[in-house]
């Protein structure tokens, strides 16, 4: 749970929208191996500049790797 808040806290610090549509971004990205599905971004995501998918990608990543790090 915590490397999720991070993840929204993050996000919502470089682009604004509303909390449901920043959890299922983070969702997509983790389901699709950290990249946001061509699908979604195409879809949902559309108005997201291709700097800032690169950013939340970074952002989601990071928030999670970091959380499996401290766990081993």
């Amino acid at each position: 749970m915590k490397s999720h808040d991070e993840a929204m806290n993050n996000i919502t610090e470089i682009i604004e929208m509303p909390d449901r549509l920043t959890q299922d971004l983070i969702i997509f990205i983790r389901q699709n191996k950290g990249k946001l599905p061509a699908k979604r971004r195409k879809k949902e995501f559309a108005k997201l500049t291709e700097t800032e998918v690169a950013q939340i990608e970074n952002i989601v990543n990071s928030a999670f790797e970091k959380r499996r790090e401290f766990e081993i």
